[in-house]
């Protein structure tokens, strides 16, 4: 990554600022697959019989 940002002198700040964008939405994309994971999971363990 670093060899990125530096062979784009006065872009720095720019390239840091979109691969802060892209992190952020694809950590919010990995948060909200959990999510939906867990949710999934509750709703099958409430719909399994009891022993």
């Amino acid at each position: 990554m670093l060899l990125l940002i530096n062979s784009h002198p006065g872009r720095q700040h720019e390239l840091l600022q979109q691969i802060d964008m892209q992190i952020g939405e694809a950590l919010a994309a990995l948060d909200e697959a959990r999510k939906k994971a867990a949710d999934s999971k509750v709703a099958a363990d409430l719909e399994s019989p009891v022993e």
